[in-house]
């Protein structure tokens, strides 16, 4: 895990725990408005599973600083991300969703999802409404192949996604013709078998279902994108 990326999570972890604490200033006791915000850990996929309560702080801090994403290298225009079919002038898609989500209440019955404003703070892209809508430039952010995995790398080398996903050749080539690569950040990507299996070759959705789900995390503000540099 990157310094920057670590410093971010303390940062948030900290501000966690003294929202938290009781008998403290920014404790729940000691507030006339707004309940705790707590962190929520959860399996990947906002909304999939019954609130539980809150983790230990330690076990917040263990998702957060997971940089292991479940991830889908599609050609432009390919029919999972809602659109007609490839299109060879435009840039290669990568779907990379994490593998648990992190979410904060604001105490006025809306959540968040904490990796997804991280991310965003650190300078990549923004949401996305739909899957075709134009994405912005993640300058200085850099998507590469090393020691056997695709890694999203920021401005300042920090490691943000990391995964073993073999590349098809014709994909690599286009990321390479093309100079960079589009990266969608988030949950409900279509990337996931149901049952959470992540396995693409035993993929059982088809293009229909995945764009479907697709669609609606954007619309809900589950994803967000930038381009970035391919390093190759």
């Amino acid at each position: 895990m990157s310094g920057r990326r670590a410093k971010r999570q303390r940062r948030a972890g900290r501000h966690q725990s003294d929202s938290d604490a009781p008998g403290t200033a920014g404790s729940a006791a000691s507030r006339d408005s707004a309940p705790p915000n707590p962190l929520i850990g959860k399996p990947a996929g906002p909304g999939t599973a019954p609130r539980i309560g809150a983790p230990e702080q330690a076990e917040a801090e263990r998702i957060a600083a997971d940089t292991r994403v479940i991830a889908r290298a599609l050609p432009a225009g390919h029919p999972a991300l809602g659109t007609d079919g490839p299109d060879g002038a435009a840039a290669p898609v990568l779907l990379c969703e994490p593998r648990r989500a992190l979410l904060i209440d604001d105490g006025a019955g809306s959540e968040t999802e904490l990796q997804i404003e991280m991310i965003v703070q650190a300078g990549f892209g923004g949401r996305i409404a739909e899957p075709s809508a134009d994405v912005d430039t993640a300058r200085g952010w850099t998507l590469r192949l090393l020691d056997g995995e695709l890694q999203l790398s920021d401005q300042e080398d920090g490691l943000w996604a990391r995964t073993p996903l073999e590349l098809d050749p014709a994909w690599s080539a286009a990321a390479a013709a093309a100079g960079h690569v589009v990266v969608l950040y988030g949950f409900r990507l279509g990337v996931r078998q149901s049952g959470g299996i992540a396995d693409a070759s035993a993929q059982t959705d088809t293009d229909a279902v995945d764009a479907e789900e697709l669609r609606g995390a954007c619309a809900h503000g589950w994803v967000v994108a930038a381009r970035v540099d391919w390093a190759g």
